[in-house]
């Protein structure tokens, strides 16, 4: 079995103490720049820096994400960054922009990668092919289940998140926030469209809002997986939410490695009342269960019922004390005074009644409890910079005329001290117990002296400052004793490549296939996995596959051998296809793959894939540039793909039809249930840049790509009609 990493999120040095207190065996990060939470407070490299000191002596390892997407301009300064961390200590990268990574493994062959979330690896192939890149452990999709998770632990490390928020898109693969707001999420600005209301044909509420994920109870389902590292969500929390959920995840990760069975109730209880949005979910773990893990009525931190009012008093269902924070609907308030029985109480029990001041509630309303004063109270212990201690062994040679020694041993190496002289005792010698008892203090240190044995002991008399210090300084060298890490900076050259310059139009219905048939000069894409399209009605095609591509996958790879003398290429971002059939077909690289860099452009080629550039540059971005790409430049861009099925769960029904999703200020998303039950959602505005074509093509777009949905026939014969002339 593999040893189990518990990795603990820090947005703050605070943060980041709390979880190594409460038990972490490592913690990711973020810096001030390249991270994906750019609104946590994030570490600057002052801090970077105390923080590894800070972990080295626990053996706590450090991962910093700098897990956003590059442009150009910004390479050489993340290729920097890069270098610092390691030179800092970092023990691994957490990255997402392909670009940085091909640099990175070129300038800086030691440094271990981790593959990030938002690279959305969520089948083996795709895992392989990072594998057999260089990257040394990937951080899979939340989309998993637990047989999905296993299959791909066996061949590559994998990291799966075990608690915390919930993304209702795949991770790397949500435009939403970055198309209807300029806020990327793979630049880590991410506004979180997804936490607001929406409309869906006459239903109403927050709908693609999921609960957070909550695994205790399953990590022993979860250790079987083989998976290595189990990974909290929750950068933007603060240190109560992450000692309070790293110690409850220790308690069951020990008992589970152990073999024992152990009654989580109260480990479960606290785990709500630091933070849920509606209860918690199990993500997709055991499969995808639908409206049972959306928060539909409340997005924001729902917390644990307190009770309801009745005559004036609250019947409570959990504990309360004075200081708690209270919610009722949008509006909250903290318990100043509590009354039991007409006395005042300072806290009452569960099934009590009490009346609260502020009496701000009507009768009949339900109370939730948001902040549990006691609870933070008890979570304070782990903010205390030294409250886990190291145990070390001591060694003590003793005697008058003679340095007082000190010698002990940390991660396989001897450190000794020799401090003053001892002295004949004139009259009350140290007696072993008062040296041992002053050689035990550790207040201000992260190690404590355990085993104390002493080779040499002659009564003696030293003072106690002097054995104080000895102490001090035989830990200062162990904490001093830091790894020399160089590091090598390599060329980083990089290969021109040539795009045939072509114009492909993609089409999901057989009345887009015939108006596109009519163009001789346009190449033909077919998206039979949306609608009704019968490709065997058509000669010859290019095949366009959804961005996710998972327990389906074999029999795709058998519908494409079943078409091969159809196929003349292939239009996917998922890396599992480019890994299977790269070397069999022409690739065109899709959106979703996320290149905002010459360099990922090259990697991407280089990998046999004609790379399309992302959604997300602008025209003078894309004039950094050096080699030729793709670009769409007609049709509705995919802003989410979900596993879970919003018009099922939402509706009711199943159908192959488009449906409207509406926000807040009216904007319309189509929304298309694909043939493997996703839920694709389409942005409102139809992107069009058919009149920029000519500077597109001067821009090196080499290859022009139209994607056609809900138009029809003459819509569609129209646009094309309008490019070509």
């Amino acid at each position: 079995m593999n040893k189990i990493e518990l990795l603990a999120p820090a947005g703050s040095m605070e943060s980041l103490i709390s979880a190594v207190n409460a038990g972490a065996d490592a913690v990711y990060i973020g810096g001030d720049k390249f991270s994906a939470r750019a609104k946590a407070a994030n570490f600057t490299k002052d801090k970077i820096i105390e923080a590894v000191s800070y972990l080295q002596p626990y053996g706590v390892k450090l991962y910093p994400a700098v897990n956003t997407l590059i442009k150009d301009e910004e390479m050489n300064e993340a290729l920097d960054y890069l270098e610092f961390l390691y030179k800092a200590g970092a023990q691994a990268v957490i990255i997402q922009d392909m670009g940085l990574f091909k640099k990175a493994k070129s300038c800086f062959p030691n440094l271990e990668l981790h593959a990030s979330t938002q690279m959305t690896i969520h089948n083996l192939e795709g895992a392989r092919l990072l594998k057999s890149l260089g990257y040394s452990r990937v951080v899979l999709s939340r989309e998993l289940s637990l047989s999905g998770i296993k299959e791909i632990s066996k061949e590559i490390e994998t990291e799966i998140f075990i608690h915390g928020a919930l993304c209702i898109s795949y991770s790397g693969a949500c435009l939403l926030s970055s198309l209807i707001g300029g806020n990327s999420g793979n630049r880590g600005r991410c506004s979180q469209p997804c936490r607001l209301k929406y409309l869906l044909e006459g239903k109403s509420g927050y709908l693609l809002s999921p609960k957070d994920v909550c695994t205790l109870n399953n990590i022993q389902d979860i250790i079987e997986t083989g998976t290595t590292s189990l990974k909290i969500e929750g950068r933007m929390k603060n240190p109560t939410y992450v000692s309070a959920v790293v110690s409850i995840y220790r308690k069951a990760i020990d008992a589970a490695l152990r073999g024992d069975k152990i009654d989580l109730k109260e480990e479960n209880k606290a785990l709500l009342k630091v933070f849920n949005r509606e209860g918690f979910s199990k993500a997709y773990l055991y499969g995808n269960m639908g409206k049972e893990m959306m928060a539909y009525n409340f997005p924001r931190n729902t917390g644990s019922i307190l009770g309801k009012v009745k005559n004036g008093e609250v019947y409570l269902q959990d504990d309360v004390s004075c200081r708690d924070g209270i919610r009722i609907g949008d509006a909250g308030f903290n318990i100043e005074k509590l009354y039991k029985n007409e006395k005042e109480v300072t806290d009452a029990k569960s099934s009590e009644k009490v009346k609260i001041k502020p009496n701000k509630f009507n009768e009949g309303d339900i109370l939730y409890k948001t902040y549990d004063y006691k609870l933070e109270n008890e979570m304070g212990k782990y903010g205390e910079k030294y409250y886990r201690k190291v145990p070390l062994s001591l060694n003590i040679d003793f005697q008058p005329q003679k340095k007082v020694h000190l010698l002990t041993e940390y991660n396989g190496k001897t450190y000794e001290y020799f401090g003053e002289e001892a002295e004949e005792a004139k009259s009350s010698p140290l007696s072993k117990e008062r040296i041992a008892e002053t050689l035990k203090k550790s207040k201000d240190t992260p190690f404590v002296f355990t085993d104390i044995k002493f080779n040499e002991y002659v009564p003696g008399f030293l003072r106690i400052a002097s054995l104080n210090e000895a102490r001090r300084q035989l830990i200062q060298s162990i904490q001093d004793a830091k790894t020399n890490r160089k590091i090598k900076r390599e060329s980083c050259s990089e290969e021109g490549y040539n795009i045939e310059k072509k114009i492909i139009a993609a089409a999901c219905n057989m009345d887009q296939v015939r108006a596109i048939l009519e163009f001789e000069n346009i190449d033909l894409a077919v998206n039979p996995f949306l609608f009704d399209l019968n490709i065997d009605e058509i000669d010859s095609f290019i095949l366009k596959l959804p961005t996710v591509i998972k327990g389906e996958f074999n029999d795709i790879i058998n519908l494409i051998s079943k078409y091969k003398s159809k196929i003349n290429g292939i239009i996917t971002s998922n890396l599992g296809i480019i890994k299977r059939l790269g070397e069999d077909f022409m690739i065109y690289g899709d959106y979703k793959m996320n290149l905002t860099n010459s360099s990922s452009l090259s990697f991407v080629n280089s990998l046999g894939v004609t790379p399309m550039a992302s959604l997300e540059l602008n025209r003078k971005e894309l004039g950094f540039l050096k080699y030729p790409y793709s670009s769409l430049i007609y049709g509705r861009a995919e802003v989410m793909i979900s596993e879970y099925n919003l018009v099922k769960s939402v509706l009711e029904i199943s159908d192959k039809k488009i449906h409207i999703l509406k926000d807040r200020k009216g904007e319309e998303f189509p929304v298309v249930i694909d043939k493997f039950g996703r839920t694709n959602i389409y942005n409102s505005h139809i992107l069009n840049l058919i009149e920029y074509k000519d500077d597109l093509i001067k821009l090196k777009s080499n290859v022009l790509r139209l994607d056609f949905l809900e138009e029809g026939y003459d819509d569609t014969k129209l646009v094309l009609g309008t490019l070509i002339n």
